[in-house]
C-alpha cells in the first residue's frame, strides 16, 4: 500500500517543479527520524503540499542528510533539475550557506533556493523581542516557574483538583450553578498530602500570580499574541505564496510587474532570451484585460491567478505568465507540514495503544489525505474484486471440470460393474458347461472317449 501511495505521488508530481521540505525530530525510541514532504503546483493550479517518506538517519550532519533524501528522491524516479526550492528551519545543518544540506542540494539543482520558514521567523522574532523587554523576559520566567510547580508535581495537580472541587461544591450553595445527576458529583479527598517544600513553591508560584506586574504584562501578551497568531496561522497555509507573504509581514506592495525582473534574476535558464520579452508583453496584457475580466479582477494572490487561468482556459493565452506563477508559488512559505507530519504519527501511535483505536485513527486523517488516496484506494479495491472474480472463476473453473471428472468416472465404475458382471455370468456358463461335460463322460465313457481323443479320461 506505501508503495502505491508514493507511485501515485510520483504520477501526481509529473513534469511540474517541485519543492522538498524536511524537518528532523526523534521518535519515541530515540532514533532521528527525518520526514519529507514534497511542494508543488498541481495540473488545476492549486498548490500541493503531499508527505512522501520518513526516513531513520544515524546523524543529523548535512552530508547524511542530503545523502538520504537524495536517495529517496532518486528512488523514486524524480527529476532533481525539477527542484526549484528547500523548505528547512533555521538550524545550521540545514539552512549552512557553505556547509548545510541546501547548499549541497544547490550543488546539483541551482535554482533550488532555501527558504526559511516564515512561521518559524515570526517566532524567532518574537522571542527575540522579549528577551529584549526586561519585564516581558521577567514575565515568561515566572510564567515557566508556575508551569513547573503545577505540572512537574503530581500531588500538586492534585491539589488544585481538589480546590477546584471544593469550589464546584460552593458554587451551588451560592446558587452560580445548578446541580443535579451527573454534574458537580466529584467528591475528592480533603485531607492535606502536601510537604513544606512543595508548600514554599507554591505560596512563591502564587505571589507571581497576584503581581500587578505579572498581570498586567499577561493581559499584554494576550493582545500581542492574538495578533500575531493570525500572522502565523496564515502563513502556515499551504495556499500561501511567497510574495502574498512578504506583503503580510512587511509594508511593501509587491507590483505584478516586478515578476519579470524576479525571472531574469533568479530563473534564467528557465525561459529563453526571446520568452523574456514575450513575457513583458504578456504581463502588459494581461494588466488591461484584468480590469474587464471579471473573473481575473477578483484574482488577489498568485494561487488564486494560477486556478483562474486554468479555469477559464487563459493559461494558453498567458502560458508565461502561468509559468512564473508556477515557479514561484513552488517556493515554500512555512515548514509546518512537516511538522503535522511528527504530530500525526505521535498521535497515530497513542492511539493505537488505546482501545477505541479505530475511532481516533480516523480523527488523525484529514479530508486532503482522504481526497489524494481516494484513487489509490478505489485502484486497490478494484484489483482485489478483479483478483477475487478471477479466484473465483478459476475455483469455478476446477469445480465444473471436477465434475466432470467425477462423471467420467462413474461412467467408468459402471463400466467395470457391467464387464464385472459379465465376467461372472460367463464364468458361470463356463462352470454349467464343466459340469454338463463331467457329468457326460461318466454316464458315457466310451462315447466321450471318441468325441474327445486327446483329453482322454481327463475332465474338463
Amino acid at each position: 500500500m506505501a508503495n502505491k501511495v508514493r507511485k501515485y505521488i510520483r504520477e501526481e508530481v509529473g513534469d511540474s517543479w517541485f519543492c522538498i521540505m524536511v524537518d528532523e525530530s526523534r521518535d519515541e525510541s530515540k532514533k532521528e527520524q527525518m520526514a519529507i514532504v514534497l511542494r508543488f503546483v498541481d495540473a488545476k493550479g492549486v498548490i500541493r503540499e503531499i508527505f512522501l517518506n520518513t526516513v531513520h538517519v544515524e546523524n543529523t550532519i548535512a552530508a547524511t542528510l542530503k545523502a538520504s533524501l537524495w536517495n529517496r528522491i532518486l528512488n523514486q524516479n524524480f527529476d532533481t533539475r525539477k527542484i526549484h526550492g528547500q523548505g528547512y528551519d533555521g538550524s545550521s545543518n540545514m539552512s549552512g550557506e557553505w556547509n548545510g544540506s541546501q547548499a549541497l542540494v544547490r550543488q546539483h539543482s541551482p535554482y533550488a533556493y532555501y527558504i526559511h520558514c516564515f512561521a518559524h521567523r515570526l517566532q524567532l522574532a518574537l522571542v527575540c523581542v522579549s528577551k529584549q523587554v526586561d519585564p516581558v523576559h521577567e514575565f515568561f520566567d515566572k510564567l515557566a516557574y508556575v508551569i513547573n510547580v503545577v505540572c512537574a508535581s503530581s500531588k500538586c495537580h492534585d491539589e488544585l483538583q481538589k480546590a477546584k472541587a471544593n469550589e464546584i461544591k460552593e458554587l451551588p450553595e451560592l446558587g452560580e450553578i445548578k446541580s443535579g445527576k451527573g454534574k458537580n458529583q466529584g467528591v475528592m479527598d480533603d485531607k492535606p498530602n502536601n510537604t513544606r517544600p512543595q508548600r514554599g513553591d507554591a505560596q512563591v508560584a502564587y505571589t507571581h500570580l497576584k503581581s500587578f506586574e505579572f498581570v498586567f504584562v499577561l493581559h499584554m501578551m494576550k493582545e500581542v499574541m492574538q495578533k500575531t497568531d493570525a500572522l502565523s496561522q496564515g502563513l502556515q497555509k499551504k495556499s500561501q505564496d511567497i510574495l502574498n507573504a512578504m506583503e503580510s509581514v512587511s509594508a511593501t506592495k509587491i507590483n505584478i510587474g516586478d515578476i519579470v525582473l524576479l525571472v531574469e534574476k533568479y530563473y534564467p535558464m528557465d525561459f529563453i532570451e526571446q520568452e523574456g520579452n514575450q513575457l513583458r508583453c504578456q504581463v502588459e496584457t494581461f494588466q488591461v484585460e484584468r480590469i474587464d475580466n471579471s473573473k481575473l479582477s477578483k484574482v488577489a494572490t498568485l494561487s488564486d491567478l494560477c486556478q483562474t487561468l486554468v479555469e477559464t482556459g487563459k493559461n494558453s493565452m498567458y502560458d508565461l505568465v502561468e509559468r512564473v506563477c508556477r515557479l514561484l508559488l513552488t517556493l515554500p512559505v512555512s515548514t509546518t507540514t512537516t511538522e503535522r507530519g511528527f504530530s500525526a504519527m505521535k498521535i497515530l501511535r497513542l492511539a493505537y495503544v488505546s482501545e477505541n483505536f479505530k475511532l481516533k485513527r480516523m480523527d488523525i486523517v484529514n479530508n486532503e489525505i482522504i481526497k489524494n488516496l481516494s484513487k489509490i484506494i478505489e485502484s486497490f479495491e478494484k484489483k482485489t474484486n478483479l483478483e477475487k472474480e478471477m479466484a473465483d472463476k478459476t475455483k469455478s473453473q476446477l469445480e465444473s471440470k471436477i465434475m466432470d471428472m467425477h462423471l467420467l468416472l462413474l461412467e467408468e465404475y459402471q463400466e467395470i460393474d457391467l464387464l464385472e458382471e459379465e465376467l461372472i455370468l460367463t464364468r458361470r456358463r463356463h462352470d454349467l458347461a464343466a459340469a454338463r461335460v463331467n457329468r457326460f463322460e461318466r454316464e458315457y465313457p466310451l462315447e466321450a472317449k471318441s468325441l474327445f481323443p486327446s483329453k482322454g479320461n481327463s475332465t474338463l
